[in-house]
């Protein structure tokens, strides 16, 4: 008997080709590590930053060596910086404290202060740079921060609750400063953020005796772009108890 069976049906199927390209769901899991990988980076870098700061704050490289300098200069000579040895008035620059800047003591005037005392200086951003400090802000660009020191108006308690006058602070003047280091700062040596009261505050409120309330710091570090973040100067009283 003769087969009328067809004979394309005795062919080899091919399974149909499937289209190039990504499922939605491989797409899900590659954008998921993705984030998750940024999210990382920019978390490593926080921490990297906030390192840093510490650092800064509490080693002799900058603000704790300044600080450090500030004290030997005044226990070896026995007056504070650039005072009068022969009538001490207890101020530095003999008081020189209206706020413009040639009387504060700053960069080779600071320098050449210590260096004659036989005082170490903190290492800064080098020889000949031992007042500044370079660091990054939170967007990765480079801050440069500066030190001086000079007598300033200070807001102290004035004997009743809520009321407060000027007194003459010596101070440790700290520019251009970020926000976010600026508050760290404040942490570190008060225990507290707050720019209005402490030992640390922000320079338009130390001495506003007229302002009896708490203070935050008025900048925040939000940008809309990759620009240097905003700084801010800050206020160390030397003479804080």
């Amino acid at each position: 008997m003769t087969s009328t069976r067809d004979p394309a049906m005795n062919r080899p199927t091919t399974p149909p080709r499937r289209a190039a390209g990504f499922t939605l769901l491989e797409l899900s899991i590659a954008l998921i590590v993705i984030g998750m990988l940024i999210s990382m980076a920019k978390v490593g870098g926080d921490l990297m930053r906030q390192s840093t700061y510490v650092k800064l704050i509490n080693d002799f490289i900058f603000i704790g060596g300044w600080h450090n300098a500030y004290g030997s200069y005044t226990v070896g000579q026995g007056h504070v910086l650039l005072d009068n040895p022969a009538s001490p008035t207890g101020l530095v620059n003999e008081g020189k404290g209206e706020r413009k800047e040639e009387n504060a003591v700053c960069d080779n005037d600071l320098v050449n202060a210590m260096l004659a005392a036989g005082v170490s200086l903190p290492s800064g951003r080098g020889v000949g740079f031992e007042t500044h400090y370079g660091y990054q802000d939170s967007n990765g660009n480079p801050q440069d921060m500066e030190v001086c020191f000079q007598a300033l108006d200070w807001a102290v308690p004035d004997g009743a609750i809520g009321s407060y006058r000027k007194d003459t602070h010596n101070v440790m003047i700290l520019t251009r400063v970020t926000p976010d280091l600026a508050r760290m700062i404040d942490a570190q040596k008060d225990g507290l953020v707050d720019a209005r009261f402490g030992c640390v505050r922000e320079e338009q409120y130390a001495d506003r005796d007229d302002i009896t309330s708490s203070r935050s710091w008025s900048l925040d570090n939000n940008t809309v772009d990759e620009a240097q973040i905003a700084t801010l100067t800050v206020h160390v009283s030397m003479d804080c108890n």
